[in-house]
């Protein structure tokens, strides 16, 4: 019944269901795939069921009952322990994120019609993407919050729309652009800013009004992403790939501290606001974890 493991996260809040007889069954699936147990992925470790804590166990199946699980995965991050669960359940694919408590604390893509939404986000939607086409709506929780995420094509432009549960639209998600199609003042930042390198995409955003622009280039051997206002400025650099011994010295020695004994997998230099940070993807004690450092050489 069950399918090799795997995973992805997105937040929610506590969802409720309740527990039946397929638990027995899908532990009894789980045991029987347990092969695939103590593998490494991406971003986490492989497990089995068998091995999480009773009361995560007991979450899960109460959570999945009348499902099916496909993989769980466990990761750290910050020193805390979560479980992400894929699992199907009434004809639904998602992924739900355990605490070590076995509090649920985030659900990724629960897929609706356009004929299950409120009738207020549904007139939302059909406003917006009015002359194009709706290829997916995903309905998310946080917190209590419902958002609803469309995925449409308009203009000939892919892009994904969030609407809130009363229909208001707060964030419009990866429109890509031509440097042609940027205003001057942002073209000339991009052009100054990946002089002598390579400009690979260029998305641009809005939320709450705001715009900005994603620009995903190389330059010197280095892949990265720089954020630009509407105005041109550089508002946030992301993803700046660096070797351990191109970072602070003081740095240096927060990260082999922290991963003693353990490998490191990537640091990524990070830059906001003229604040610089290294996020660190490292492998220790048979798991995969990311831990993040101020330029001081400060656990954050």
């Amino acid at each position: 019944m069950l399918k090799k493991y795997g995973v992805g996260l997105a937040f929610i809040g506590v969802l409720m269901f309740g527990v039946g007889a397929v638990n027995t069954v899908l532990v009894g699936s789980v045991m029987a795939t347990s092969h695939e147990e103590g593998k490494s992925g991406d971003i986490g470790q492989i497990v089995d069921i068998a091995q999480i804590p009773a009361v995560v166990k007991a979450a899960i199946e109460k959570e999945t009952a009348g499902g099916t699980v496909k993989s769980i995965v466990k990761k750290e991050y910050d020193g805390k322990v979560c479980y992400a669960v894929n699992c199907v359940k009434g004809g639904v694919e998602k992924t739900v994120k355990f605490t070590a408590d076995g509090a649920v604390v985030e659900c990724k893509g629960e897929k609706v019609s356009i004929a299950q939404v409120p009738a207020v986000v549904k007139a939302a939607i059909e406003k917006e993407t009015a002359g194009g086409t709706v290829k997916s709506i995903v309905k998310r929780e946080y917190d209590g919050k419902v958002c609803y995420a469309v995925n449409c094509v308009k203009g000939g432009v892919e892009k994904t729309v969030k609407f809130t549960a009363e229909g208001e639209v707060v964030e419009c998600k990866g429109e890509k652009v031509s440097i042609a199609q940027v205003p001057a003042v942002v073209k000339a930042a991009i052009e100054k800013e990946t002089a002598g390198g390579t400009v690979k995409s260029i998305v641009k955003k809005e939320y709450d009004g705001k715009v900005c622009y994603a620009v995903n280039c190389v330059k010197g051997g280095v892949e990265k992403t720089i954020k630009f206002t509407a105005d041109g400025a550089v508002v946030e650099c992301k993803e700046e790939k660096v070797d351990i011994a191109k970072v602070p010295a003081v740095v240096k020695a927060a990260i082999e501290k922290e991963i003693a004994g353990g490998t490191v997998k990537g640091i990524v230099k990070k830059e906001f606001d003229g604040k610089v940070c290294y996020a660190v993807r490292y492998v220790k004690d048979g798991m995969e974890k990311t831990a993040e450092f101020t330029e001081e050489g400060k656990r954050k």
